[in-house]
């Protein structure tokens, strides 16, 4: 039995790596290709895609259940939000987009990371079927924060130089703890049925509104780890000994 780590982020393997060797658990690095599995085996995917290679995978997976139905896509992300019950900014897919009426908005691709892709636009005639569209609120940045079963276990606050709040665009990051930003992403962890994940909150300083933004399931951890001085990868992999009896 061993954890499997999908990830080319050396800085979250080599610490996972010595979170298994404190408790004698066997690991190993996925690098592509074919991989032999064991039905006992715990398959962890970390910014890494696993549309594709899931399926083929006799394996336990963390969030498996999330990959198997398209999460990733974040406009089913936000459907399920939405009927949750739970705030998060109205978002629209190109034909819905048609009809709002504030510009500028947001462009997001519906499956996308780290800031990759988003862009404010103030036209409409580039609406695309691969994005999603959201009314920009004013903010002071976002909150990501880790959530590990049904347990908060870190929290930064980004800041970014322009509306883009990712580190990986140049952001500022800090750790920053809020009741409210960590209450909102413990309602949308279980709303996603999702065991481990980055959500990334937001506040309106207009309203004082606290608001869902993303759910991202294949999250590193690296940054918060050093932002925080918590020990992500040990709680991970806690975790999954204790739900996955992953302990030789």
């Amino acid at each position: 039995m061993k954890i499997i780590v999908a990830t080319e982020n050396m800085n979250c393997y080599v610490t996972l790596a010595n979170a298994c060797r404190k408790r004698n658990i066997q690991y190993m690095q996925y690098k592509g290709g074919n991989l032999e599995v064991d039905t006992n085996d715990v398959l962890l995917f970390l910014e890494y895609n696993p549309l594709g290679l899931f399926d083929v995978m006799n394996c336990n997976t963390i969030n498996g259940f999330y990959f198997h139905y398209d999460k990733f896509d974040k406009y089913i992300q936000y459907q399920i939000i939405k009927k949750a019950g739970i705030n998060h900014i109205p978002t629209y897919t190109s034909e819905e987009a048609k009809d709002i009426d504030f510009i500028p908005f947001v462009s997001k691709p519906r499956h996308g990371s780290m800031g990759r892709g988003v862009e404010l636009l103030y036209s409409k005639h580039i609406l695309s079927p691969s994005n999603i569209y959201q009314k920009p609120i004013r903010n002071d940045g976002d909150w990501r924060i880790i959530v590990i079963g049904d347990k908060v276990v870190s929290s930064i606050k980004r800041h970014g130089k322009e509306f883009l709040n990712n580190l990986a665009q140049g952001a500022d990051g800090w750790e920053d703890w809020d009741d409210n930003a960590s209450k909102l992403a413990l309602e949308a962890v279980k709303a996603l049925e999702i065991e481990y994940a980055g959500i990334d909150v937001m506040q309106d300083l207009d309203t004082g509104e606290y608001y869902f933004l993303e759910c991202n399931s294949t999250t590193t951890f690296d940054t918060s780890q050093i932002l925080t001085k918590i020990d992500i990868a040990d709680e991970l992999v806690e975790y999954i000994s204790k739900n996955y009896g992953a302990i030789e």
